[in-house]
């Protein structure tokens, strides 16, 4: 799944160590807003773990390629938002560079409006 929000908050790294495993680990938490083009805006917490970590900053346009999973544990449900990949900037707003259209180019010794003879 994908969302696309400006940042509104960015939490302090938090590391430590498997208890299962013993390997190290490192996760991040980041809120952005999504609006929806509603009234209301929503903010989405998502989790950035290990090497997926990416720099953000409060106030730049991100996309996020995110996974929802639910567990139930006790008789209650949890969910978690885990983001995969991270992408600066806007899908959605127009690049800032346009492409430039080409003239062809004429073969070389062929005159402005002349045909060249050649079948291809």
């Amino acid at each position: 799944m994908e969302i696309t929000g400006q940042v509104k908050a960015v939490l302090e790294l938090q590391q430590g160590t498997s208890k299962t495993s013993g390997k190290d680990w490192k996760k991040q938490t980041a809120v952005i807003t999504v609006d929806a083009g509603g009234q209301y805006p929503n903010d989405i917490a998502f989790d950035m773990f290990n090497d997926k970590i990416t720099e953000l900053k409060v106030g730049e346009t991100i996309t996020a390629q995110i996974d929802i999973k639910s567990r139930e544990y006790k008789g209650k449900w949890y969910s978690n938002i885990n983001a995969w990949a991270i992408d600066k900037g806007d899908k959605n707003q127009p690049q800032a560079e346009q492409e430039v259209a080409q003239e062809p180019i004429a073969p070389e010794g062929a005159a402005d409006g002349e045909k060249d003879d050649l079948p291809f």
